[in-house]
């Protein structure tokens, strides 16, 4: 790969998996050196450069990055993530957040219309999310747009050496006009995907902290918990200890009410705090 010609950046989720690219890499960034080291990006063509789980918050626009590389699933670092990835294990939510992810890394290239950014996607345990799962499903429809396309150019070179891929990867990286055409091609197309899509529990969490940030609290917590009517019992769980964060704000007692129901759907969730006094658990928060 000629990586001395153009910035390659490889986004890895953890250092032990940096480690893996060391022996390559000219620059391995972590929370100590991103904020220098994203500076020379921009500035300076930096070869093959390593970001250790940074999905978002990093803009690598133009020469930047011209190829990049997603090695592996997203790995939550934040106690509050590992949580919630715990309560949500194996359900549709916890796909989707993971894809989120994933496709928040793949836009770290591409920052402007005429931008342009070639992406790989590799790792086992990635592959399998985003197909074994249908966790492609997931992504926005202008990235499963580019995503089927690139599969119809995948499969014309699913045998073929490391020569040919990169010959394939270089219609992306020169502009060929047939590429330019076929990606544009696929994008114009499209139309944006209808708001009955969107997803509601995300809604109501969103419609949540405004309320909160205004201080009007009344019904956040039915309004989260209901956002899901046909919720299983894990996903109701969730719900319940979404909706206690709010809750909390005015009842404490109520909220504590609402964990310790959560806990009776789903063992993996958190349990609530010792020394409260609970009543008799009713009501339809608590249903």
């Amino acid at each position: 790969m000629q990586k001395k010609h153009i910035n390659v950046v490889v986004i890895v989720p953890s250092d032990r998996r940096a480690k893996y690219w060391e022996d390559i890499a000219d620059s391995i960034l972590n929370k100590g050196n991103i904020h220098d080291g994203i500076k020379a990006l921009k500035k300076t063509a930096s070869g093959l450069t390593v970001l250790v789980n940074r999905y978002d918050g990093v803009d690598l626009p133009n020469e930047a990055c011209r190829l990049l590389v997603i090695d592996g699933l997203p790995d939550v670092r934040r106690m509050i993530d590992k949580v919630e990835e715990g309560i949500l294990l194996g359900t549709d939510r916890s796909a989707t957040q993971t894809t989120q992810r994933v496709e928040q890394g793949m836009g770290r290239g591409v920052r402007s219309n005429d931008d342009y950014c070639a992406v790989l996607l590799i790792g086992r345990s990635l592959t399998r999310k985003l197909y074994a799962s249908s966790g492609s499903e997931n992504f926005s429809v202008g990235t499963k747009a580019q995503l089927d396309l690139s599969e119809k150019v995948a499969g014309q070179i699913a045998k073929a050496d490391l020569k040919a891929i990169w010959d394939t990867l270089l219609y992306c990286l020169n502009q060929h006009p047939n590429w330019v055409s076929a990606s544009k091609g696929v994008l114009t197309s499209l139309t944006a995907a209808p708001a009955s899509n969107a997803d509601p529990v995300t809604m109501a969490l969103r419609k949540a902290y405004d309320q909160a940030l205004a201080n009007n609290s009344k019904d956040i917590g039915e309004a989260i918990i209901n956002s899901l009517p046909a919720a299983n019992k894990v996903m109701r769980s969730y719900l319940k200890l979404r909706a206690a964060e709010y809750v909390n704000l005015y009842d404490k007692v109520e909220s504590q009410k609402l964990v310790l129901s959560a806990a009776n759907d789903n063992p993996r969730t958190l349990k609530p705090i010792d020394g409260i006094g609970y009543h008799k658990l009713e009501g339809q928060l608590l249903e």
